[in-house]
């Protein structure tokens, strides 16, 4: 879906660029811009590129690695928006496991430890947002003087849907930053500029922010939010409607799909999915057979469309489940 937004393509050709085919040189680079990390090699030849800007504290950059790369980061003291323009990248930390494909936003949260494994002919467009300048910003939105903080939730979004209006305004910086007329050299402009990036960002990107993440890390989970989760849990074999489970939780839709989001980083649909993904991939790895135990399994647990879950299995592990099952043959 890149051409919705084709000036994200131009903006590597008016940037500076810094390439490379060391990796050891494309390490210490991007130390300095993020954080020190390791770069693993895990196949063929280093072909780095990184196009690099800023507006005023936040900064833009188009990044490749040119072959399959894997890299170990310590948790950030920033926010990093991802927007994936081509090839695949997969990243893990300690809570969770996502697939960044092309056509797809993921943003970061600081405090994160990750991996981040890139596919030959991954490039991501990626947005480094000081924790401080984004909460500033937020409070300003808010109508308050001070900072407030936000969580961004764990989920991958296309490039459709809420996500147009923030693509479109990405786009519409991005040709300023390729055509510049010297505009940018004024910091009254890149500010403003700023301003605007990042309350697309909030504006577009589901996150919760001031006394709720308080909630989350004190661990007040409100007991309707549990009562729906248990009934989810209790029921995996089927698919639960939402009238159903506002009714177990008694509580309005809007007010159960607020918790889920603030509470668990997903809508109460998407948590009900991955619990039951999960539970396939239990019971694949617990068995070794024919394929045909793939779609038993999965029948099992109420998907009935075998294409869309095969997809939806792929984006959260990193494997079709045929593959899953084929490891455990070969253990």
């Amino acid at each position: 879906m890149l051409h919705a937004i084709p000036h994200l393509e131009g903006l590597g050709r008016h940037l500076p660029a810094v390439r490379t085919t060391l990796p050891g040189v494309a390490q210490s680079y991007l130390g300095r811009i993020f954080a020190d990390h390791r770069l693993l090699l895990k196949s063929g030849k280093v072909d780095f590129a990184h196009q690099h800007t800023m507006l005023s504290d936040t900064s833009i950059g188009l990044l490749r690695y040119g072959t399959e790369v894997e890299v170990v980061a310590p948790a950030l003291d920033f926010y990093l928006l991802q927007m994936t323009l081509g090839g695949e990248v997969g990243v893990r930390t300690s809570q969770f496991e996502r697939t960044l494909g092309a056509g797809s936003v993921f943003v970061m949260n600081p405090g994160v430890t990750y991996r981040k494994h890139w596919s030959r002919d991954a490039r991501q467009l990626m947005i480094k947002i000081p924790r401080q300048r984004l909460e500033s910003r937020a409070a300003e939105k808010a109508g308050g003087g001070s900072g407030t903080s936000i969580v961004f939730a764990n989920q991958v979004h296309p490039f459709s849907g809420a996500m147009m209006p923030l693509l479109r305004l990405i786009d519409y910086l991005c040709r300023d930053l390729s055509d510049d007329d010297g505009l940018l050299r004024d910091e009254y402009i890149r500010r403003q500029m700023e301003d605007a990036l990042l309350g697309g960002i909030l504006a577009s990107v589901p996150h919760v922010q001031g006394r709720a993440v308080g909630q989350i890390a004190s661990g007040a989970i409100p007991h309707y939010l549990r009562r729906g989760e248990n009934h989810l849990r209790d029921n995996a074999f089927r698919s639960i409607k939402m009238s159903e489970l506002t009714r177990i939780a008694e509580v309005s839709e809007r007010t159960l799909q607020d918790a889920f989001l603030r509470f668990r980083g997903k809508t109460p649909g998407q948590f009900a999915r991955e619990l039951r993904l999960d539970l396939v991939r239990q019971a694949l790895m617990a068995q070794a057979g024919c394929d045909d135990n793939v779609t038993k399994v999965a029948l099992q647990f109420g998907f009935a469309h075998l294409g869309r879950f095969s997809r939806s299995y792929a984006e959260r592990f990193g494997e079709f489940p045929s593959a899953t099952l084929q490891r455990k043959r070969t253990h």
